[in-house]
């Protein structure tokens, strides 16, 4: 069986933001920072859907090829999350955060917690980026 976990979160900033935040290597960077983000998807539902394979820091990158979605990755190490952010006010927008094909529920429990651990961290970059935005503006 294959495990999947979902994480939801609100975030005061308007849908476009917390977009650029997951799409801008740049912007990632500065809150993510372990594990390996591949074949980022951008949907022409921009900016509602975003979709990537994920492997965890350390996984050999140059061994497999990264799997597109719905396809079973040819390494156990390899998942897929799907990010949908609603919008559910000029300034906020909820994300909800699914992250699919863990090959145990140990494997799985251990990266909600890093989920966890990663939206808290790009909640405060939100709040540093739109503080340096308002400042510059």
């Amino acid at each position: 069986p294959r495990f999947h976990l979902q994480a939801r979160r609100t975030y005061a900033v308007p849908a476009t933001t917390l977009y650029e935040s997951w799409a801008s290597t740049e912007q990632r960077a500065r809150w993510l920072v372990s594990g390996s983000l591949v074949d980022l998807q951008e949907e022409s539902s921009a900016p509602r859907t975003l979709q990537f394979s994920w492997t965890p820091a350390g996984a050999p990158l140059g061994l497999h090829s990264s799997p597109s979605p719905g396809v079973p990755a040819r390494d156990s190490s390899w998942t897929h999350v799907r990010l949908e952010l609603r919008a559910l006010s000029p300034k906020s927008t909820e994300l909800v955060l699914t992250h699919e094909g863990f090959t145990t529920e140990v494997s799985c429990s251990d990266q909600l917690q890093f989920w966890n651990s990663r939206l808290e961290s790009l909640s405060r970059f939100l709040s540093t980026h739109r503080r340096d935005t308002a400042a510059t503006a």
